[in-house]
């Protein structure tokens, strides 16, 4: 998924902005299309442009049930999940994964690991 820009321009005042989609390419015969998903607004909240590519993972992350490793801004949290609610809302995406159980996660503590009976095979 990625967010694409549409630069529009309004014509009473003729000051130009961008508003955005939420897009997923596809492969059709050796063509790539892209497809709109959602239409996301013009993201005012949205300073730097490496937010926009967070967002999008987050969001995808959000639908594939998987937990985000590294945390992003609290503004990118919150709209993921108001993007994400809305999709599955409305029904958008037919590949929506439900979260795992939480019982088969497992912290681990790092400081704690310990190699016992380590074996060289081979050249290092």
């Amino acid at each position: 998924m990625f967010i694409k820009a549409n630069p529009k321009t309004d014509k009473k005042t003729g000051k130009s902005y961008n508003y955005y989609r939420l897009c997923e390419s596809y492969r059709l015969g050796d063509k790539v299309r892209h497809r709109n998903i959602l239409s996301l607004g013009t993201l005012i909240e949205l300073t730097d442009n490496k937010d926009f590519k967070l967002l999008a993972d987050c969001i995808e992350q959000l639908l594939g049930g998987k937990q985000s490793l590294f945390p992003s801004s609290e503004v990118v949290e919150k709209l993921a999940h108001k993007f994400y609610a809305q999709i599955i809302e409305d029904k958008l995406v037919d590949r929506v994964v439900v979260s795992p159980v939480e019982k088969n996660i497992q912290s681990v503590d790092l400081d704690s690991i310990e190699f016992e009976n380590v074996r060289e095979i081979g050249s290092e």
